[in-house]
């Protein structure tokens, strides 16, 4: 049997998630794979991907899996490619909070940062 805490027991908070793709594709989406400051994975997202490739996507930070404080990374794959990492801050101390921070990688070439 497994148990967990009731979801009404941890504090969330609301985070955007925002970018742009390369080589946009017609209806579809980025999938955001988020995880915590010792490289755990986390939470799994989707965001609709518009014409010019710009997405958005809020999700909501908190829950067990949200115990550590420090920089979250966003790692982004769109059309099986990676993309420019994300990364936000969140200070797990009950009640969470979470802030944005700048792109996490700026290494990735393949990207236009404008």
């Amino acid at each position: 049997m497994v148990q967990g805490g009731s979801s009404s027991n941890y504090s969330r908070a609301s985070v955007l998630l925002s970018g742009i793709v390369n080589t946009p594709l017609q209806s579809s989406v980025a999938t955001l794979l988020i995880f915590d400051p010792n490289n755990n994975f986390v939470q799994i997202a989707q965001a609709n991907v518009a014409n010019d490739g710009k997405f958005s996507i809020t999700i909501e930070a908190g829950g067990p899996l949200f115990k550590l404080t420090g920089i979250y990374t966003v790692k982004v794959e769109y059309g099986g490619i990676k993309q420019s990492d994300l990364s936000f801050n969140c200070n797990a101390i009950d009640p969470i909070s979470c802030s944005n921070t700048q792109s996490a990688d700026d290494n990735n070439d393949n990207n236009d940062k404008s």
